[in-house]
């Protein structure tokens, strides 16, 4: 309130305290501040849900199913970081297998048989192998075989009951040298998964950002809607004690009935921008119980109280040097940017390895048994020197230097640059909009400083009014012009609060520290989002469980009637 002169403070005391009129000025403001307070405390009449701005930011977090949606996406991009660590998995491989033959032989094959007219033989095969990659780019595999043969060309007594057993037991490494050699090569797959779970993350942070900025406009706009309401109540209040002195006055005969006429006019035009500022209320309130997900009863908003002052204590002067390295570090599109500059290093490199020739560096060891018995057979493996090796190298390239590969490489390193030009871009547009934002910011506070010595000006003219009224120096008609240009510039000083607090939070939302000046804890946030698809997921399932019970008991019933009617 601005402060009065000593006579006009005298003389609208006097007439608040003389006449029926002040009493009613005096009833209209604290009924327009009890209302302010009822809402701030959250006790409007008929509001349920009260809500101040860090209350409000955590429900709208709990509350939104679009954000799990977007916790999938990262979900996702984690399990394929898991995928790719599976080419380094051992693998177990197992066989058995039984054959049997009977086969006449031809004179060649009987010279080297014994001259037996036919050939007979039972082959039983059991093998175990072991294989994996190593980091290195290595293929390594352990095998062991086992063997059981028996034929008509045994002789041996001791081997026409179960034959003989052939054993193996070795090893095979195979290492590339060029093509396919090293980590770049062998964990490139999951390097490019972890840059891509680092973007979906980027994605995430970015999807609650924007979630948060909508809810947060949405929650200014309900706190202006209800001061904006609270405004034209008290005025319209106001407007009908004003009516009822007149009507006073011209009964008793101080007022011609003409007089009355600017009286009606001005509460009929109260009430009708009451009814406006109540619209606006029920919009804005639908508007935040979207954001929160909050049903709908009878087609009605469900009717949410933003307790949080619109006002701020002091208004931030914007530094564009702090927001411009708060954004570099901080924004989404930024960080994203960069991962997608790393993964397509990575991509390169690995490209670059591909355009390789192909040299494999190959060993292999074993050693060999042959017994009655499979354990005699094993023992003559490790003990008679029964060993078997290999060394050799394997050279391959295309004749015409590979064109698919260079192919490839050429549109990495063009996908690369691509990466780093958007880079670039994006730190410019961020630039640009950081000094737009805080010109705005800037320009939201000089506007609203004016507003406000509107305002305070037009507090003064009405105490003097006021004052010329209790005095019998006015007409209603000016005192009712004045109260409506005051309500006017309170509403524009609302107004200009309002617009600061969106420069403000557009800034915050510019720097990407909007998370952290509000103190959200993503892991927290996307931990509650996987919470609910899991709850969600458990419904469906009761759901389905809840069905099938349905329909078994349906069945049975069916089945009972069927045979009464039999």
């Amino acid at each position: 309130m601005g402060k009065l002169s000593a006579r006009a403070a005298a003389g609208a005391a006097l007439w608040l305290v003389m006449t029926p009129l002040g009493a009613g000025w005096a009833q209209a403001e604290s009924s327009a501040q009890a209302l302010t307070s009822a809402e701030m405390s959250g006790q409007e009449p008929g509001a349920s849900l009260s809500y101040d701005l860090a209350r409000f930011v955590q429900e709208a977090m709990r509350r939104n199913k679009k954000l799990s949606i977007e916790a999938l996406d990262r979900r996702l991009a984690d399990e394929a970081v898991t995928s790719t660590r599976g080419r380094f998995e051992p693998t177990l491989t197992m066989e058995g297998s039984l054959e049997e033959s009977m086969t006449p032989n031809n004179v060649e094959q009987a010279t080297y048989r014994s001259y037996l007219t036919h050939y007979y033989e039972r082959y039983k095969k059991l093998s175990a192998e072991v294989a994996t990659t190593l980091p290195s780019g290595a293929e390594v595999s352990v095998e062991s075989t086992l063997d059981q043969v028996h034929n008509n060309l045994q002789t041996d007594g001791s081997a026409d009951a179960d034959g003989e057993y052939e054993t193996f037991l070795g090893i095979t490494f195979t290492q590339p040298l060029l093509k396919g050699a090293g980590p770049d090569a062998t964990l490139s797959s999951e390097r490019i998964a972890k840059q891509d779970a680092k973007i979906a993350y980027q994605k995430f942070r970015l999807r609650m950002m924007g979630i948060l900025h909508k809810a947060i406009t949405a929650y200014w706009k309900l706190r202006h809607a209800q001061d904006a309401l609270a405004l034209r109540q008290a005025s319209t209040v106001l407007a009908r004690k004003l009516l009822a002195d007149g009507r006073a006055r011209s009964e008793s005969g101080k007022l011609a009935h003409t007089g009355l006429l600017p009286l009606l006019v001005g509460v009929s035009q109260r009430q009708a921008q009451q009814s406006v500022a109540e619209q606006a209320l029920a919009a804005a309130r639908s508007e935040v119980a979207a954001a929160l997900f909050l049903p709908f009863e009878g087609g009605e908003p469900p009717q949410v109280v933003a307790t949080e002052p619109l006002d701020l204590s002091k208004s931030e002067k914007p530094n564009v040097r702090i927001s411009l390295e708060k954004a570099l570090s901080h924004r989404p599109e930024i960080l994203s940017a960069r991962h997608v500059i790393d993964r397509e290093k990575i991509r390169v490199v690995y490209l670059k390895n591909q355009d390789l020739p192909q040299l494999d560096l190959s060993a292999s060891f074993g050693v060999n048994g042959l017994g009655y018995s499979s354990e005699r057979s094993y023992n003559t493996a490790f003990h008679d020197g029964n060993e078997a090796w290999t060394l050799g190298v394997t050279f391959s390239t295309p004749l015409y230097g590979g064109i698919e590969e260079k192919s490839a490489l050429a549109s990495g390193r063009i996908t690369k640059r691509k990466a780093l030009l958007e880079l670039r871009a994006t730190e410019v547009e961020i630039t640009s909009e950081i000094h737009a934002m805080a010109r705005q910011v800037q320009s939201a506070a000089e506007q609203l400083r004016l507003m406000r010595r509107i305002e305070t000006s037009h507090e003064k003219q009405w105490r003097a009014d006021l004052a010329e009224h209790a005095a019998g120096m006015s007409d209603y008609a000016r005192l009712l012009e004045q109260e409506a240009l005051l309500i006017n510039a309170r509403e524009n000083a609302l107004q200009h609060q309002l617009r600061y607090r969106q420069a403000v939070l557009g800034l915050m939302l510019a720097e990407g520290a909007l998370l952290t000046r509000l103190g959200v804890e993503e892991e927290s946030a996307y931990a509650r989002a996987m919470e609910q698809l899991r709850d969600f997921q458990q419904g469906e399932d009761r759901d389905e469980q809840e069905q099938l019970m349905q329909d078994l008991n349906e069945m049975s019933r069916q089945k009972r009637e069927a045979r009464t009617d039999g």
